[in-house]
This record gives structure tokens, C-alpha cells and sequence, in this order.
């Protein structure tokens, strides 16, 4: 026995990347904890999918020189690698009556432009937001919202 997992511990360190990336695979099977399987399970009945998004398209509506958007902090699953492997439970940010992006809906304007963010927090915690403030700004600076709340 201990030459079968020799002669297998060298097959990886020595071996092609795709023996490397399977016994990494397996090792992390094994120690997923079954209630995050079991979470994923009721994840995966209740939450919508995430597409990627391709950062091609900004978010909102700019009237004159202010941008509006609608953001809403939503669960769903992410297929990072196809639709037929097991989807990750995750929270993204979507513009208001969209699909969930990862990542998040871009921001996009010219220099000057204000930005006025309307953001719902439709998860069971609460959530803080890091970074939604003016730029020069105190990176120390966030926002909490409460379950429901929107600001």
C-alpha cells in the first residue's frame, strides 16, 4: 500500500498537469463540509443564474452629466466553468429588473460626470459597501445597509 501511494505522490509531483489538477479536484471534494453541499442544494432550487458579463455595456442612464443607476444586492449561482458542473452559491449586484453579473454592472463615464447610485439590499444580512464615495475620498469610508433597505 504505502508503494501504490508513493509511486501516486510521484506521478503528481513528476506527472502532467491534468493528474495535478484531478488529485486537487479530489482532495477538495473531500473536504467540502457536507452542509455547504446541503446549502448549495437549497441555493440551487431558489437562486436565479449569474452570466458573466463581458464589460462591454456601462450601467444606467446618463441624463445630461449625471449618470442614474438602480443597483439591487441579490443571491444567485455562478457556472464558472459550464452548466452541467454544480453551480456556486454567491452574491452579486445587478441593475434593477436585470440579470446578475459577474462581475457587477459596470460604471462607465467621462471625468466630471456625477454619479447618483440607488442601491437595495434584498439579502438576509446586512451588507457594507466599500468605495462609493468621492474620489479624491477617505478610502475608510462605507455604507451599511440593513436587510430591505434601500438608499
Amino acid at each position: 500500500m504505502k508503494a501504490r501511494l508513493r509511486k501516486f505522490a510521484a506521478a503528481v509531483v513528476n506527472g502532467s498537469r491534468n493528474m495535478r489538477t484531478a488529485v486537487a479536484v479530489l482532495v477538495w471534494m473531500f473536504s467540502v463540509p457536507a452542509a455547504f453541499a446541503a446549502n448549495a442544494v437549497q441555493v440551487a432550487r431558489t437562486s436565479p443564474e449569474m452570466h458573466t458579463n463581458d464589460n462591454r455595456e456601462p450601467a444606467g442612464r446618463l441624463v445630461g452629466k449625471t449618470l442614474h443607476i438602480e443597483f439591487e444586492a441579490r443571491k444567485g449561482l455562478w457556472y464558472p466553468e459550464s452548466q452541467d458542473a454544480a453551480g456556486v452559491p454567491m452574491q452579486a449586484f445587478a441593475e434593477r429588473g436585470k440579470e446578475l453579473l459577474v462581475p457587477g454592472p459596470q460604471i462607465r463615464v467621462p471625468e466630471g460626470t456625477r454619479i447618483r447610485v440607488a442601491i437595495r439590499n434584498t439579502l438576509t444580512e446586512k451588507m457594507v459597501l466599500h468605495g462609493f464615495h468621492s474620489r479624491p475620498g477617505d478610502a475608510k469610508d462605507t455604507i451599511e445597509l440593513a436587510p430591505s433597505e434601500r438608499r
